[in-house]
C-alpha cells in the first residue's frame, strides 16, 4: 500500500533556473502537488573544510512519502551541486481541502485543478 502522507520537502539550487527546472519536472511526472521558490537566500556552510558562502534558491516541494525516493533521484539528476541538499519533513498538521486538493494532484494522470479551486 501507498504512503500518502503528506511531506515538504527542501531543496537548495543554485538559481531560480534551476529550481524551476526541477519543479516543473516533477509536477509533470505527478511527483508533486506544488513547488514554491524563494529567490535570494543566503546560505553560508561548509565546504571541503571551509567556511563558504553563496547566493542560492530554495525550493518547496509539497508531495507524498511513497513519492520520496523518485523526487530525490529526479533532484540529482537535475541539480547541479555534487551534494544537493533534499530534506523531507512530515507535514503534521494540514487542511483537509489541501490535503485534499494535494493527494488528487499526485494521483492525476490529467490535467490539474485550477489553482483558484486550490
Amino acid at each position: 500500500m501507498k504512503c500518502l502522507t503528506p511531506i515538504q520537502i527542501t531543496v537548495a539550487c543554485s538559481n531560480k533556473d534551476e529550481a524551476i527546472n526541477i519543479s516543473r519536472q516533477l509536477l509533470e511526472q505527478n511527483l508533486a502537488a506544488c513547488c514554491q521558490i524563494t529567490e535570494n537566500l543566503l546560505s553560508i556552510y561548509k565546504w571541503q573544510g571551509k567556511v563558504e558562502q553563496a547566493n542560492e534558491c530554495m525550493l518547496v516541494i509539497k508531495s507524498v512519502r511513497s513519492c520520496f525516493e523518485q523526487i530525490s533521484q529526479q533532484v540529482k539528476r537535475i541539480h547541479s551541486y555534487q551534494v544537493a541538499e533534499i530534506i523531507a519533513l512530515e507535514i503534521q498538521e494540514i487542511e483537509p481541502a489541501y490535503e485534499q486538493w494535494l493527494l488528487e494532484q499526485i494521483n492525476s494522470k490529467t490535467t490539474p485543478t485550477s489553482s483558484k479551486n486550490r
